[in-house]
């Protein structure tokens, strides 16, 4: 019995990652269209820089969650989100954004998002 509530749990915290990745995913593809100098060429590297996002997302949730104001956790959000969108291109090859960009996707990227996230908890 214990088990089986440990997988439950295990599942649902799996399935709760995919929705964060396929909503990073879509959130990411929004922020490049609307960012000047953002370009994503190739699918993969969409699906790379959403799982890097995700992941941190998930980590920093994980961290953060008690400890941290609301404002703070969007702060510290926030700058990690344009460091990963602009160190991500020195990875990538088909992935191109500028300093400045990378601040403003980071900012696109926020605000999707907690649009996204209002409409859920609605």
């Amino acid at each position: 019995m214990k088990q089986s509530v440990q997988s439950y749990h295990d599942q649902m915290t799996t399935g709760e990652l995919i929705v964060r990745f396929l909503t990073s995913t879509a959130i990411l593809w929004v922020t490049a269209f609307f960012t000047p100098t953002f370009e994503i060429t190739s699918l993969f590297s969409l699906f790379v820089v959403a799982i890097v996002l995700t992941i941190f997302d998930y980590l920093l949730n994980s961290v953060f969650m008690t400890s941290t104001s609301s404002l703070g956790r969007g702060i510290i959000a926030f700058f990690t989100c344009a460091i990963i969108l602009y160190l991500t291109q020195f990875f990538l090859d088909d992935y191109r954004i500028t300093l400045l960009s990378s601040l403003i996707g980071a900012l696109i990227y926020a605000m999707v998002a907690s649009i996204i996230s209002d409409k859920q908890i609605s």
